[in-house]
């Protein structure tokens, strides 16, 4: 006798009590009406042979035996016994699902929703923005100078460069505090978690290195060097390259992540500030700084496609979850919407001071936009791309990130 060969179910699922019992009693539900089209069918099969189907149907046979008839009520009475048996089984199952229900309601309730992390230099801290209410629920304090932070992609872990201390925090996104810190960097800055949440990758700032975390061990594992002054880091999707500028050299060197080694170097760009992949990875948007453009990068042959204009002295650039819009923050106190089908600017967010950095929800419904100058973060409706709402209560707020994160109420 062989295995039975099981198929792959990746991506995992988790979910929760609550989630399952609805999922169980749909499946019996299914299994039931399944169970009576079987005895309707066998109706129909009496109704055949004694040629009393409804009237307008003639299929049924000119003759028939007697022994042709028991035979084919031996059959019905077999299939309606199996019938019976599959009924009670599944009145077991849904007893069981019964009690499942009972014990529900004393277990704890898992509740996911987007959580929006916000450093701020400033205060040495970082808070935590619920973003149904769109109000801080948490401050974290026990930073020196937090620069930027970065979500695992299960929403589990945030982790914070602290450039004051050269260290890197992890977070439990769960209690909001500090689980332990990871030291050995330069000046920490920008950081990038990998697709897969195995690795994440750390610009040391002062000394133009980026340093990559084991992020199962949270200890650094290589060194890349070759940059010059680099301001942020972006995955592809398969996460294999990290695409990172390089504003001094006007450049945007390329990683392959298997080998942490520059395997290209691009150039043709104008001091680039920012980069963002679009999630389908065919593309990179690369602000230039000095020229007010962004260059579309063509991921598959590391050229640039097309030349965007009409941004006031970008500095950072965002992509929504779904590929659409780009989101383009101008130091001038506004934010440019890119169109990526047509590679346009489709619109125009005014109402900021020095918009600094942003992130979307997960459904990608709002972007969150940290402003610097005024010490708020704005939330954009990227439906109607208007502020729908704006955040107060921070100093100098600088990086920001959105996760799912999962708490127990």
């Amino acid at each position: 006798m062989s295995y039975p060969n099981i198929p792959n179910t990746t991506p995992l699922l988790s979910i929760s009590t609550e989630q399952t019992i609805p999922l169980l009693l749909t499946s019996i539900a299914f299994e039931e009406l399944a169970l009576a089209h079987i005895i309707n069918s066998q109706a129909e099969e009496l109704q055949f042979m004694l040629g009393t189907l409804p009237t307008g149907i003639n299929l049924s046979p000119t003759a028939i035996s007697i022994p042709e008839l028991l035979a084919i009520n031996s059959s019905v009475q077999r299939t309606l016994r199996d019938v019976i048996k599959k009924e009670m089984l599944l009145e077991f199952y849904f007893e069981n699902v019964l009690d499942l229900m009972k014990k529900s309601s004393t277990l704890p309730i898992s509740k996911c929703e987007d959580f929006v992390y916000v450093t701020h230099p400033n205060f040495n801290s970082v808070s935590v923005i619920e973003s149904a209410s769109n109000t801080i629920i948490d401050t974290i304090h026990g930073f020196s100078f937090p620069h930027k932070v970065a979500i695992t992609p299960d929403g589990a872990r945030a982790y914070v460069t602290d450039e004051g201390n050269n260290t890197v925090a992890y977070l439990d996104t769960a209690t909001n505090t500090i689980i332990d810190t990871i030291s050995g960097f330069f000046s920490p800055a920008e950081i990038a978690i990998t697709p897969d949440g195995a690795r994440a990758y750390v610009v040391n700032s002062s000394n133009s290195t980026i340093s990559v975390i084991d992020l199962e061990t949270n200890t650094i594992t290589d060194t890349i060097s070759g940059f010059s002054f680099p301001p942020e880091i972006a995955f592809t999707p398969d996460g294999t390259r990290a695409y990172v500028p390089n504003p001094s050299s006007s450049t945007v060197s390329v990683i392959n992540t298997a080998t942490n080694m520059v395997s290209e170097t691009i150039s043709g760009f104008s001091f680039p500030r920012g980069i963002a992949i679009t999630p389908n990875g065919n593309h990179a948007y690369v602000v230039n700084a000095t020229n007010n453009t962004v260059s579309v990068l063509d991921i598959t042959t590391n050229s640039i496609s097309d030349i965007i204009s009409g941004f006031a002295s970008p500095y950072r650039v965002g992509i929504t979850p779904n590929g659409t819009q780009a989101y383009v923050l101008n130091q001038n106190g506004t934010v440019s919407v890119i169109d990526t089908t047509t590679n346009s600017i489709s619109d125009t967010v005014a109402g900021f001071s020095t918009p600094n950095d942003v992130a979307f929800t997960s459904d990608g419904m709002y972007a969150y936009v940290v402003d610097s100058g005024n010490d708020t973060v704005l939330v954009i409706d990227t439906t109607t791309n208007t502020i729908s709402d704006t955040i107060s209560g921070f100093s100098n707020p600088f990086g920001i990130a959105i996760g799912m994160v999962c708490t127990t109420q």
